[in-house]
This record gives structure tokens, C-alpha cells and sequence, in this order.
């Protein structure tokens, strides 16, 4: 700063301007440049000063302009002396660490136009002094420690259009005599700690376009009707405080473009332009979210409050060409149609990250610019009125979000793409293979083990009743578990009906039914006489079932060469058949059997051809399209959407029938002595159809055929 001192000396000394903003000068302010008395112009910003302002400034007689804003180890009291530069039209003494009382002598200067105190470390009361301050027209203090009531001397201000005291601790009512500022255009209150009712006087302010008196401020009672005529007003912020609008009409402020409410939007915001909307819901329990009502203009919604039981929200017209509900710190949970809608749409749900919820407050001469700009806390600038700016909003490595649009930078975090999709397909397979690994060794070992006891009756008695229900159990796993597996196919199509990956799942899960009904329908056209008939059919309970020997249905008859035409044409039947079939043969794995006299149907042969069908035609393909679908995620491209939780279960189910069938085959291949491809092959011989067994009655059935008789005959004698 000696450099600074000998300027004075020589080439400055007659300066009228001077300005060494952004230079990195650091060190005390030199009082040498109280000298240079011609001066008008100084403008010391954003350097390195430190220590306390010189009071020798006061020595500039001729000082139009000071501004030593920006240097944040400035610090200590405004001096009284700066009372004296009468000539002062523009003080900036903004974002430093300057302490103590805003002076009084501040009020000496008359031609003073704007005067920026913000982001300093004041503390105390506004002095009613600069009420004096007629020519002031831009007033900014916020972010203090300033307390103590506004004193209604502001309302002298009027040429004011700008007034900032947010970010302090003012208390007590908003002073009515502000509303003798008609030419305000901005008026800045938030976080403070004011209450009362807004003034009614502020609807006299026909230029206001700016108005925040959100957070903290106990604000109370209904918003004046008075401000629904200022048609002028772009920006208001009144969340956070008590207020109401229960009978306030929104409808005269067309140029509204940013709108914060204590409450869910009443109807007539419909008829403004909002572009951003912030409301609160401090109902806990809600469920549904309706924004029909939002602008179709509006593309930014922010929800606050704990919305734990939050699972539906319809969503507004603007939504169609993109829109953004932000929904962060809510704890809400969407419900399955709400993400379809979400992922299906241009529409992105925000619940986590760097969230730009914060309009950007570009002030010039006390006017804000570009209201329509969002910022996050990267600093990065968003513009509303972007057809594509959701694309390019980045929330940061903690990001979460249900998007359906292009959200290229955080893909990561695009919940509709389900980002542990790959983690969770790759434990569900490599669950399967070890299971499938560890049965193998134990059927082995088991199967083995039981056909070298086979008939001794000893060590069968001994685990009879234990084996009988195992066997049980295990037959009507094998049954129920294709049901199960159908239903969750069917459920996975539901889900993308209507989408390409329809037409995949459709054949997959159709394919089997029309095999089926084509292999039943050609038994029926070999056959010479029907396998059912109606006349002494039955139910009847058998288990455990018979041994099953060589006994079958023959495929012979005299249009055996023509069955494959015969059987094209009886293809709609064959399809009701097999569906028939497919519940006799689930039945049968309970015990229950068609019967005539000492003969019933056994399905066993048939049930397990239709399962390797089903095994090879749809179980395998299902999980294996399904899986590449849960990878890929949800889509607004191509209409895909998936439900993690659906999908993985089919995933599941699907793999469950594989290991379950090849363990059954496994079991027989071990236990009678063939290889595996053997009883593979065995399984689609005469698939289609069921066997007849002649079985020996039980006694209990014995009996009750003796009664039987005995009735007929006592009822003929008599």
C-alpha cells in the first residue's frame, strides 16, 4: 500500500476517479488517499483490505461515489466522520465484517441514492435519521444482526424501489406507512421475526413486482384484498408464515412468475403464469397430491412438509411438454401408478440432492432480472423458460429422482432406471446356480442312498410317514408353482402392455398354451374312442398315486395319417382341453383323480411333459427377457415400465421352476438308474395325454360298495 501513498504524491493528485476493484491489494485502507480531495469516484471492491475504514475519508469533500464492499477483513464501526461527505450519492460498504450501530450521521447525507449495508455484522436498531434520506432509492441491510421494530420513518422514503432488510431480527408489525412508497418495486422481509397482518396500505404500491416476507415471520391473518389489484407483481413469497387466502383472488396478477404460499394453491391460481410454485402441506396424513389446479405455464413445483403417506399426485397440463415436482425432505412414497406416470412422461419427481429450489435475485437498480433463473448450491444457473432445462439440472453425486425425461447427468440416480438392478439380478442368478449346485450333491447323494435300501421294509418303515408327507408337499410345490409362475408372467405383461416387449412376453407366454393345445388336439384326432366318459364319472381322493407301468393311451386310428389337419381344426378346443387338463393334473397333485369303477385318469406324464414345455418355452425366456428389462429400467421412449418388485419376483418364480423340475428329473435319473438327457427325452412322450390305471379298491371303499348294494337290494324287495 505504499505504492498506493506515493500515487497520491505524484500522478493521482489531481485524480477525480479511481477504481482498484479486483486488484489484490491487502492491508490497511491508505488514509493518504483522504488527500486527494478532488476525487468523486472511488472504488476500492473486492480486494484484501483489512482493519477499519479511515475516518480521514470524511476529508473528500467532493466523493460521489465510495464503494469498499467485498473486502471481508474490513472490519469495526462505520465512522461518524462519513457523515460529512455531503456530496454522497452511492455508498456500497456491503460484505465485509463491519460491526457496531448503523450511525446516525448516515441520515446527514442528503443526496445519498443507494446505500448497501448488507452482509456485515450490524447490530441494533434502523435510526429513524434515515427517514431523512429523501433521494434514497435503493435501501439494502440484509443479512445482519439488526433488531428492534421498522420505524415508520421509512415511509419518507419515497422515491424508494428497493428495499431489502431480510436476514435480521426485526420484530413487531409491518409499518402501514410503508405504503406510502409508491414507487417501490421491491420489498424484501424474510426471515425476520415480524408479525401482524400484511397492511392493507401495501395495495396503494402500483409498481411492486417483488415481494418476500416468508420464513420465520409470524405473519398472520388473510392477504389484504388490496394486493389483488397490483397487476404488476412477478415474484411473492409468503411461505412460511400464517397467513391465509381462503377468500383472495390470484386471478388480476398476470405477470406472476414465481409464487410461494403457506398453503396448497386455491383455484384461481390457474388463471395467472406462475413458472415456479412453492406451497406447504402440513397435514401429515395426506395420500393425494392434486395439482390439476397449477397453471399449464408452470414448470417447477416444490412440496414441503412431512408428507410420510404421500403416494398419489395428478399432475397439470403444463406436464405434457415437462415439468418438475420437488418433493425433497417430504419422505413421501410413490405409489406404483404415480412412478408409471412419472416414468412414462416428461415429467421428473425430485427427492434427494442438489436441488435448484431457489429463484436467483439478479437486482439492477433495485429491479430483479431474470426471474425466471434457478440456482443449486454448485452454483449452476438453470433458465424455466428452457424447453430442455430438466436435462440439464445436475443433482450432484447424492442424487435421486423419478424422471422420465433425458435427465443425462445424473443418470445414476434416475430412480425409473433402478440403479441396483444389475446387483440385484446378479445375486438372484447367482443364488439359483448355488442352490441348483448344492441340490445336485444332496439328490445325489440322497437318491442313491435310497435305492440301495429299496425294499427293506424296516428302514421304510421307520421314515414311511415323514417321506409320504415330504412326497406330498413336494408334488404340490411341482403343481401350484407353474400357476404362480403364469400369474407373475401375466402380471409383468400387464405392465408393459402396449409397449414392444408386449409382444415377446405374449408369444412367450402363449407358446406353450398353443403346443399344448395342438398336441391335444392331435390325440383326439388319432384317437379311435374318447379317453372320457361321462357316463359313472367321478372324483375320487388316491394318495400316494399308483406306480405307473407301461398302461397308456394309444395314438393309433384309422386317421392317424390326416390327425395333423384334424388336429389344426380342433386347435380352439384344444386350447379349452388343455386348459382343463392343466387343472386336473394341479388337482391331482392333492389326491384328487377322475374316476370310473376301479379306473382313473392320471395326469402325472402329461403334467410333466407340459412343465418341460413350459420350462423351455416360457420359464427360461421369461426370466431371461425380463431380467434385460429390469436392467434397462423404465423408458419414455419406449413406453416401458417397470415395477421393481413385480419384476423381480417373476425373476424369481421363474428361476424357482427350473431347479425344482431338474431336481425332480435328477431325482429319477439317480433313483432308476438313467441318465439325466434320458428321463429329459422320456417327458414329451405321448405329451398331451393322460393314462389310464386300474386300481384295487380299499377296503373302506369295499365297504361302502356292500352297503351300496345291500340298499338297492332292500330297496327292490321292498
Amino acid at each position: 500500500m505504499e505504492d498506493v501513498g506515493n500515487l497520491v504524491h505524484g500522478p493521482l493528485w489531481n485524480q477525480t476517479e479511481i477504481d482498484l476493484s479486483n486488484s489484490n491489494l491487502v492491508g490497511p485502507i491508505p488514509t493518504a488517499l483522504s488527500r486527494l480531495v478532488n476525487l468523486t469516484y472511488l472504488n476500492l471492491s473486492s480486494n484484501a483490505f483489512s482493519g477499519q475504514i479511515p475516518p480521514s475519508l470524511s476529508n473528500l469533500t467532493n466523493l460521489a461515489y465510495l464503494d469498499l464492499s467485498f473486502n471481508k477483513l474490513l472490519s469495526g464501526p462505520i465512522p461518524n466522520e462519513l457523515g460529512k461527505l455531503s456530496s454522497l450519492t452511492d455508498l456500497f460498504l456491503n460484505n465485509n465484517y463491519l460491526s457496531g450501530s448503523i450511525p446516525l450521521e448516515v441520515g446527514n447525507l442528503a443526496k445519498l441514492s443507494i446505500l448497501s449495508l448488507s452482509s456485515n455484522r450490524f447490530a441494533g436498531p434502523i435510526p429513524p435519521e434515515l427517514g431523512s434520506l429523501t433521494k434514497l432509492t435503493i435501501l439494502s441491510l440484509y443479512n445482519n444482526n439488526l433488531f428492534g421494530p421498522l420505524p415508520p420513518e421509512l415511509g419518507s422514503l419515497t422515491k424508494l424501489t428497493g428495499l431489502d432488510l431480510s436476514n435480521n431480527n426485526f420484530s413487531g408489525p409491518i409499518p402501514p406507512e410503508l405504503g406510502s412508497l409508491t414507487k417501490l418495486a421491491v420489498l424484501i422481509l424474510h426471515n425476520n421475526d415480524l408479525s401482524g397482518p400484511i397492511p392493507q396500505e401495501l395495495g396503494n404500491l402500483t409498481e411492486f413486482i417483488w415481494l418476500e416476507l416468508n420464513n420465520n415471520n409470524d405473519l398472520s391473518g388473510p392477504i389484504p384484498l388490496e394486493l389483488g389489484t397490483l397487476s404488476k407483481l412477478e415474484a411473492v413469497d409468503l411461505s412460511s408464515t400464517n397467513t391465509t387466502f381462503d377468500t383472495f383472488s390470484f386471478s388480476h396478477w398476470k405477470n406472476l412468475s414465481v409464487l410461494s404460499l403457506p398453503g396448497p394453491p386455491p383455484p384461481s391460481i390457474h388463471d395467472t403464469n406462475t413458472l415456479y410454485l412453492t406451497f406447504e402441506i402440513n397435514n401429515q396424513t395426506t395420500k393425494g397430491l392434486d395439482l390439476s389446479l397449477v397453471p399449464d405455464s408452470c414448470k417447477f413445483v416444490s412440496v414441503r412438509g412431512p408428507l410420510t403417506y404421500l403416494e398419489s399426485i395428478r399432475f397439470w397440463g403444463g406436464c405434457e411438454k415437462g415439468c418438475i415436482v420437488n418433493l425433497a425432505s417430504t419422505r413421501a412414497r410413490l405409489s406404483g401408478s404415480t412412478r408409471r406416470k412419472v416414468c412414462l412422461s416428461k415429467i421428473s419427481v425430485f427427492l434427494n440432492g442438489d436441488i435448484p429450489d431457489g429463484v436467483v435475485e439478479y437486482v439492477t437498480d433495485g429491479v430483479p432480472r431474470n426471474r425466471n433463473l434457478l440456482k443449486n448450491e454448485q452454483g449452476l444457473i438453470f433458465n424455466l423458460t428452457d424447453p430442455n432445462f430438466v436435462d440439464e439440472i445436475d443433482l450432484g453425486p447424492n442424487g435421486r429422482a423419478y424422471t422420465g425425461v433425458g435427465f443425462s447427468r445424473v443418470q445414476a440416480g434416475n430412480l425409473c432406471g433402478y440403479p441396483e438392478a444389475k446387483m440385484v439380478a446378479a445375486s438372484v442368478f447367482g443364488s439359483a446356480a448355488v442352490l441348483l449346485v448344492l441340490a445336485t450333491f444332496a439328490i445325489i447323494v440322497v437318491a442313491r442312498w435310497r435305492r440301495r435300501i429299496r425294499g427293506n421294509s424296516l428302514s421304510e418303515s421307520r421314515y414311511h410317514i415323514l417321506r409320504q408327507g415330504g412326497v406330498y408337499l413336494w408334488g404340490a410345490a411341482r403343481a401350484v408353482l407353474p400357476v404362480v409362475d403364469l400369474a407373475t408372467d401375466f402380471l409383468v405383461l400387464s405392465e408393459v402392455w402396449g409397449a414392444w416387449p408386449m409382444w415377446v412376453l405374449l408369444a412367450s407366454v402363449g407358446a406353450p398354451f398353443a403346443f399344448g393345445a395342438y398336441v391335444l388336439a392331435k390325440a383326439w384326432a388319432s384317437a379311435r374312442t374318447p379317453l372320457l366318459k361321462w357316463k359313472g364319472m367321478r372324483v375320487r381322493w388316491l394318495w400316494p398315486l399308483p406306480e405307473l407301468g407301461e398302461e397308456r393311451l394309444k395314438s393309433e386310428g384309422t386317421n392317424a395319417r390326416y390327425s395333423w389337419l384334424l388336429a389344426i381344426v380342433l386347435l380352439p378346443l384344444g386350447l379349452v382341453g388343455i386348459l382343463v387338463q392343466d387343472l386336473l393334473s394341479v388337482a391331482e397333485r392333492f389326491g384328487v383323480h377322475l374316476a370310473w369303477g376301479d379306473e382313473i385318469v392320471v395326469f402325472e406324464r402329461y403334467h410333466e411333459s407340459r412343465v418341460m414345455v413350459e420350462l423351455l418355452l416360457e420359464s427360461l425366456p421369461q426370466a431371461v427377457f425380463q431380467t434385460g428389462l429390469y436392467i434397462i429400467g423404465s423408458s419414455r421412449a419406449t413406453r416401458i415400465y417397470i415395477d421393481e418388485r413385480i419384476f423381480v419376483q417373476s425373476i424369481v418364480v421363474s428361476l424357482c421352476s427350473m431347479p425344482i423340475h431338474y431336481c425332480t428329473m435328477l431325482w429319477e435319473a439317480v433313483y432308476e438308474g438313467k441318465t439325466l438327457m434320458r428321463v429329459f427325452l422320456d417327458r414329451f412322450e405321448s405329451a398331451g395325454q393322460p393314462i389310464i390305471v386300474t386300481v384295487t379298491p380299499t377296503k373302506d371303499e369295499e365297504e361302502m360298495g356292500r352297503l351300496s348294494l345291500n340298499s338297492q337290494l332292500k330297496a327292490q324287495h321292498t
